[in-house]
């Protein structure tokens, strides 16, 4: 178990978080975008990963089309290899939120690596396209199927740490409810 769950405030994860190619704006309050988030911190503070989904209550849909979660940020300055984080992350999420099929992109001219998105790839994401004009560049876009989402829900060792009260979003869970509601006309 390598991971935390933690608000989207947490001031360790959005330090982290601000050395990323992907802040748009480092120093805000918070991390991510609008939406329902789960931020995950690793217990070293070496790591910090974001999951992303449209609020379900909303009934708002990915512009793309994709019915699923997003990694929204992960970065990996630790030891830990970052594959096991990625799956372990995607194992947390789909106990969280469900099943679902997963969606990431990795800005190809911000990384180092002569392989971009390989550790996702070791985790069991599949690349399956570019988009090439995107603010960051050429972006390399990896999903990963509901079979193996499933496969890393199942490698979680002990699902109940992962719960932490505190770190869930404001409302989240009576957003239904508050929604307005109309009567019918008659």
């Amino acid at each position: 178990m390598h991971w935390g769950v933690v608000t989207k405030s947490n001031p360790v994860a959005i330090a982290l978080a601000d050395d990323h190619y992907s802040r748009q704006t480092p120093g805000s309050r918070e991390i991510g975008p609008p939406g329902q988030k789960l931020v995950l911190l690793s217990h070293d503070h070496k790591a910090v990963w974001g999951s992303h989904r449209p609020a379900p209550w909303t009934g708002i849909q990915r512009m793309d089309g994709f019915a699923g979660h997003n990694c929204f940020i992960f970065r990996n300055t630790g030891a830990v290899l970052s594959s096991d984080l990625i799956r372990e992350a995607v194992g947390i999420t789909a106990l969280r939120w469900g099943l679902a099929p997963f969606l990431t992109y990795v800005a190809v001219d911000h990384v180092r690596s002569t392989n971009p998105g390989y550790c996702y790839i070791q985790a069991g994401f599949v690349r399956v396209g570019y988009r090439n004009q995107t603010k960051l560049g050429r972006m390399a876009r990896l999903e990963m199927d509901i079979a193996t989402v499933a496969q890393a829900l199942d490698a979680l060792d002990h699902p109940g740490d992962y719960y932490n009260p505190l770190a869930i979003e404001p409302l989240s869970s009576l957003a239904p409810s508050l929604r307005k509601r109309t009567a019918p006309k008659i």
